[in-house]
C-alpha cells in the first residue's frame, strides 16, 4: 500500500508539473501576444504621426517657409535700396518716381508672394498645429486682404491693416523647425 501511495504521490506531482508547465506556456504566449500587439499599435501610432507631420511640412510649412524667406529677402533688399521709407510711402508727397518704384516692387514681387502665402494658409489650415488659428496667421491674411483693397483703390492706396511683422516670420520659422525636429525624432523611433 505504501508503494501505491508513493506511486500515486509521484504521479500527482507529475500531473501537477505538467499543469504548471502548460499553464506557464499559455501565460508566456498571452504576454508575448499582448506585448506584440502593444508594440504594433505604438509603431502604427508613430507612423500615423509621422505622416501628419510630414504633410504639415510638405504641404504647408515647407512652402510657407520658402515663400516667407523669399519675401523677407525682397523686403531687406528694398529697404537697403533707394526705396522711400514708410513715412514717405504713406506721406503726402512722395515723388512720382518713388511711388512708381514702390508700386512696381509691391505689385510685382511682394503681393504675388503674399497671395501665395495667404492661399497656403487658407488651403491647408487643417495642417496648422494647435486648436486655434494663431493670431499672426489671421493678422497676415487680414493684411493681404487690406492690400488687395488698397491695390484696387488707386486713388487712395492706403493699407489699413499692417503686416504682423517679425512675429509672423518667427512663427513660420519656429513652427517649421519644430516640425522638422518632430519628424526626425519619429523617423529615429520607427527605425
Amino acid at each position: 500500500m505504501a508503494f501505491d501511495i508513493v506511486a500515486v504521490g509521484r504521479g500527482g506531482i507529475c500531473v501537477y508539473a505538467a499543469i504548471v508547465s502548460a499553464s506557464s506556456s499559455v501565460v508566456v504566449a498571452v504576454v508575448v501576444f499582448v506585448l506584440n500587439q502593444w508594440s504594433h499599435a505604438r509603431r502604427e501610432h508613430r507612423q500615423t504621426r509621422l505622416a501628419i507631420v510630414s504633410a504639415q511640412i510638405r504641404d504647408l510649412f515647407g512652402p510657407l517657409k520658402v515663400a516667407v524667406e523669399s519675401n523677407e529677402e525682397v523686403w531687406r533688399a528694398l529697404r537697403a535700396s533707394k526705396l522711400p521709407d514708410g513715412s514717405l510711402r504713406r506721406g503726402a508727397d512722395p515723388t512720382d518716381g518713388e511711388r512708381a518704384t514702390w508700386s512696381s516692387w509691391f505689385e510685382g514681387a511682394l503681393m504675388p508672394e503674399n497671395r501665395r502665402i495667404r492661399d497656403l494658409i487658407l488651403t491647408h489650415s487643417d495642417l496648422i498645429p494647435g486648436d486655434d488659428l494663431p493670431d499672426v496667421l489671421r493678422d497676415f491674411c487680414a493684411h493681404v486682404a487690406a492690400c488687395e483693397v488698397a491695390l484696387a483703390r488707386q486713388d487712395e492706396p492706403e493699407v489699413l491693416i499692417g503686416h504682423p511683422g517679425a512675429a509672423f516670420v518667427e512663427y513660420v520659422r519656429s513652427t517649421f523647425a519644430d516640425l522638422r525636429a518632430k519628424q526626425a525624432a519619429l523617423l529615429d523611433s520607427i527605425g
